[in-house]
């Protein structure tokens, strides 16, 4: 049987093994999405919905948002041929949510799974109502054998252009890329090809950009982006030029450097950031009246800041150069947007009151102005007013849902902080489809399956994002999540590097489990709790995950409340993280909810944390009934 496969291309990984068993059950199967598409490829993609016999279409939070998937699920259901399935617990679409679906939420690749038995039945039976039939093709075309292979995707990716899912001319900035030039000698051959490959895939299916390979043959409104690599004895180092095409001058000319020791990611790096920023500064394409070439080349400062660079530098000049964006363009919402975004970078209490007058300035330009609705949500968590901070997170996501990833992202992070951590996943799948290449958003929805307690995908979405990005500290998190999961030999293994702080705490708790010792677990939190405030700061996270696991989970309260107190509200999350079952029943436990204003959320909005779904839940969660 002729089968076509649909999908979101963030979810390219979980149906690549779907593709394989089908295959191995005698199909013959077609998907594009290890290619990247353009508009020779639509027509492609129109032949083979004609040829194909049935269309399997993968529903998940990456796909039902998805215009292409969503079209070939229409052609699919109108000739009756539509065989959906389900990779998460996101619901499909309107038009779509009468159809039974295969549920291969929990599919792990085995052949014999009773999943594959369901549906092998859908491909044999009819699944949606008829409807006409396309045209019989006089001469059956060929149809090839899935074959997946990164060369070939690359190498593929750099001659077609991808499907952006705006379709209004307007949102649609066009982009060429060119060639990235090597420098030096030292450099890998095809190092330059790679990067030009990596950079295209990194905007994603979902992007509002249009993005091909500069063929000379662009039209006169394209914008062009090139670069440069060159490599010395520290590792890579990056120049990229995006040039505007009424002006013809460069905007945004970044520089990135890639360590040595992470030589072997570099393309893929180098591609997210040049990608991110490039999409970042495209916001301007769509300003009006139209920014002039100083302002713009400002507005690509600022996105460098955001974008390309150091958190840390993003902090110290972001506030700077949106405020000279402001005084260049002040009718561009967008730049009053990303001051007000940068102010709240840096955690400053008495920066509200500009904060607030910087978003409201974006929103009074451009209600769609994404950044400005995400700022005061920022402050209205600040103020601990859940309920209006999530409105208003969720207005900036409707506002410009193809931006950046950054407000899925940003969303995920508060319901997380909420206590609602599976809500989380559709989120964070989104913001991957968004930014495919971003592995921060893998660790994301990595850790989110650890919360909920799904440890085996925690420690396989952990590894895989430590491949891509070699940077991420993922080992910090792959030790918490072994250590739930009570397999204390791989824990053992993942203590951290010599000159790590906690290393000699994770290597004492994970020794004291594989023995059974838990009065050894304790006496080593304790030992780490008194002398927690002579830690470095950005180690004060993982020794309260380090309390918990040691069974000081009273401790751990104590120091979430402590840190959310002074502005730290990343640490809410380690509130629902599994080792805090017991304290979580307990009385202070409901004293510190209210203190952080949980509760007040709870009851407010009607949405209670995951917890209070346990068969045996909290005695807090009685308490959450909706009152008034």
């Amino acid at each position: 049987m002729r089968i076509f496969v649909s999908y979101g291309r963030a979810d390219r990984e979980r149906v690549e093994p779907l593709a394989q068993a089908l295959i191995a059950r005698g199909h013959e199967v077609w998907w594009d999405r290890h290619l990247v598409g353009g508009s020779a490829f639509a027509n492609e993609i129109e032949k083979r919905l004609a040829d194909a016999e049935r269309v399997l279409v993968a529903w998940s939070a990456a796909s039902v948002g998805s215009d292409w998937v969503r079209d070939e699920a229409g052609v699919a259901r109108d000739r009756g041929i539509l065989v959906p399935v389900q990779l998460d617990v996101t619901p499909p679409p309107l038009g779509f949510k009468q159809y039974q679906t295969v549920d291969l939420s929990h599919w792990r690749g085995a052949a014999d799974a009773p999943e594959m038995a369901a549906l092998d039945a859908a491909l044999g039976g009819a699944v949606t109502i008829p409807g006409p039939r396309a045209a019989t093709p006089a001469h059956p075309r060929r149809w090839l054998p899935f074959a997946a292979g990164g060369a070939l995707a690359a190498a593929v990716a750099a001659f077609f252009v991808l499907r952006p899912t705006a379709t209004a001319a307007d949102t649609q900035p066009h982009v060429a890329l060119g060639k990235f030039e090597t420098t030096t000698a030292n450099l890998a051959p095809g190092f330059a090809t790679q990067l030009g490959a990596e950079t295209l895939s990194a905007f994603g299916t979902e992007s509002r950009v249009a993005v091909s390979a500069d063929d000379g043959r662009a039209g006169a409104d394209t914008w062009r982006l090139s670069g440069a690599v060159a490599a010395d004895d520290k590792g890579l180092n990056g120049i990229a030029r995006l040039v505007d095409p009424a002006s013809g001058v460069a905007v945004f000319t970044p520089r990135a450097e890639i360590e040595t020791r992470y030589a072997r990611a570099a393309a893929r790096l180098l591609g997210a950031k040049l990608a991110a920023g490039v999409r970042c500064t495209l916001r301007a394409a769509r300003a009006r009246p139209s920014l002039g070439p100083q302002a713009l080349t400002a507005w690509g400062k600022y996105c460098t800041d955001d974008t390309v660079g150091k958190f840390e530098d993003f902090v110290r000049f972001g506030a700077e150069d949106a405020r000279r964006v402001t005084e260049l363009a002040p009718n561009f919402a967008a730049a009053w947007g990303g001051l007000a975004a940068a102010l709240s970078a840096k955690n400053d209490p008495g920066a509200a009151p500009a904060i607030e007058a910087a978003a409201k300035r974006a929103l009074a330009l451009d209600s769609n102005e994404a950044f400005g609705w995400g700022a005061l949500a920022n402050l209205a968590a600040d103020r601990g007013d859940f309920v209006s901070a999530d409105d208003l997170i969720q207005k900036g996501i409707a506002a410009n849902p193809g931006d950046c990833a950054c407000q899925a992202d940003d969303r995920a992070k508060l319901l997380s902080h909420l206590g609602r951590v599976r809500d989380t996943l559709p989120l964070l799948e989104r913001a991957t489809a968004l930014e495919p290449l971003r592995a921060r958003y893998q660790v994301a929805v990595a850790d989110a399956h650890a919360y909920i307690g799904d440890f085996a995908d925690a420690e396989r979405g952990l590894k895989a994002a430590g491949e891509q990005d070699p940077r991420l500290p993922v080992d910090v998190d792959r030790f918490e999540v072994a250590m739930w999961a009570k397999d204390y030999a791989l824990a053992k293994t993942l203590a951290g590097a010599d000159d790590d702080p906690l290393r000699p705490v994770r290597a004492a708790l994970a020794d004291a489990a594989a023995r059974g010792d838990g009065a050894a677990m304790r006496r080593a939190a304790e030992a780490l709790d008194q002398r927690f405030e002579s830690l470095p700061g950005a180690t004060r996270g993982p020794a309260t995950a380090l309390l918990q696991i040691g069974g000081r989970g009273d401790r751990a309260l104590a120091r979430i409340e402590a840190a959310v107190q002074k502005g730290e509200r990343n640490s809410m999350i380690l509130l629902y993280a599994p080792p805090m079952d017991a304290e979580r029943r307990t009385n202070e436990f409901a004293a510190v909810a209210e203190r952080l204003h949980l509760t007040d959320y709870w009851r407010r909005s009607g949405h209670h944390p995951d917890f209070c779904a346990l068969a045996n839940p909290p005695a807090l969660c009685a308490t959450l009934t909706r009152k008034g």
